[in-house]
């Protein structure tokens, strides 16, 4: 199965609102992440109030024979005052949280179909996404568990900065990563 990674514009995001859902439920209701229905349909009914946001970007995985999207990942610049910002700055030491949280890229989901995962796909949408981004850092909250994203993370260098972050009315347990990001790479 092979795929190509593009970014997609806000009309594109807009034209696979049904796709992007549909990927999102296939990577997040299995085990580990057991997310019910109320959780995706939160998704669904949110993500595209986030196109706004300063320097957002959204990349996909689209599989070379059909066009079909198996794979998504996007972020947007961190600022303080968003819901996301004031649960993560309490895991992370006061200082060190501080720099993390300011001036940070900060990936807000990376999805992938089951039957895409484990075949780089994950990593090229993680690199494209990141690739020019305008920051030194970036920040991401994952499960605490060893899941597929969490070790694609770590094979891409991030690294724990807190853990046992609880998100209201979420019975999982997050943990905050960090990457050092140099600038205007490639």
């Amino acid at each position: 199965m092979t795929t190509q990674i593009a970014t997609l514009t806000v009309p594109q995001i807009e034209a696979r609102q049904a796709q992007i859902v549909a990927v999102y439920r296939s990577a997040f209701t299995p085990l580990p992440y057991n997310k019910p229905e109320a959780e995706i349909a939160e998704f669904a009914g949110s993500f595209l109030n986030q196109v706004g946001r300063h320097g957002y970007r959204f990349v996909a995985a689209l599989e070379h024979n059909s066009d079909r999207l198996v794979g998504f990942t996007y972020g947007y610049s961190s600022r303080a005052g968003p819901w996301w910002y004031e649960h993560a700055s309490r895991v992370l030491p006061e200082l060190a949280g501080t720099s993390w949280l300011e001036d940070s890229f900060q990936l807000v989901e990376i999805a992938l179909l089951l039957e895409f995962q484990g075949q780089g796909v994950g990593g090229r949408m993680h690199d494209h996404l990141l690739a020019g981004v305008p920051h030194p850092r970036a920040i991401l909250a994952t499960l605490h568990a060893d899941t597929v994203a969490f070790r694609l993370y770590r094979s891409r260098g991030w690294a724990v900065l807190g853990e046992n972050l609880l998100f209201p009315g979420i019975p999982r347990r997050y943990q905050v990563m960090g990457l050092v990001l140099s600038i205007g790479r490639d």
